[in-house]
């Protein structure tokens, strides 16, 4: 009688160990093969990939439009990305005003020219202008422009052109090179095209 206890122990422990098994392999099966939880594969054999980090690069963000703005003594409302500015100059054209805050690095204003990204502002050097000072919808835009004067904006296939030379007592133009303006991380950029 006692041998039949411990060979029904026995068979008892064979059985729950078989359906832990079972139920393990059961689990496993629906977990590779059933499941649509697959992590998804990233195709890296494109070879556009690289392509559009180094467009970036080269040429900044894009832009759907310019225009020039004939700035006046009244708030004029403007829209830069989702966000309204009101811009206005003084009397004389010397101060700049955004929402009616003068900001004190512009000293005479050329031109103004309004992007989907971003409003700047040209002032002219000893014979020539260069941007003086920008604004995204985030605020203010820092400025690389290399010691460019820049004129004659344009927009190239989404992408701001300017014909400009280095800055000097005076603005030579026969060292006029091709500019790009670039648009990186809140950042104006002034560079040859080359």
């Amino acid at each position: 009688m006692e041998k039949e206890k411990n060979n029904s122990g026995l068979v008892a422990l064979v059985i729950i160990l078989l359906l832990l098994v079972l139920g393990l392999g059961g689990y496993i099966v629906y977990d590779k093969v059933l499941s649509n939880n697959e992590t998804p594969v990233i195709d890296t054999t494109n070879d556009n990939v690289g392509d559009i980090d180094n467009n970036y690069a080269i040429y900044g963000e894009k832009i759907s439009s310019l225009e020039e703005i004939n700035l006046t003594t009244t708030n004029q409302e403007i829209k830069i990305g989702e966000k309204t500015f009101n811009i206005r100059t003084d009397d004389n054209s010397r101060g700049f005003y955004i929402n009616d805050v003068e900001i004190n690095d512009v000293h005479l204003i050329s031109n103004v020219y309004l992007t989907d990204k971003y409003l700047f502002v040209v002032s002219p050097g000893r014979d020539e202008r260069g941007i003086s000072y920008a604004i995204s919808e985030q605020g203010k835009v820092a400025i690389n422009v290399n010691n460019y004067y820049t004129h004659d904006f344009k927009l190239v296939d989404g992408h701001l052109h300017a014909k400009g030379a280095t800055g000097s007592d005076n603005y030579d133009y026969s060292n006029e090179k091709d500019l790009i303006i670039k648009y990186i991380d809140n950042t104006l950029i002034v560079t040859p095209t080359e």
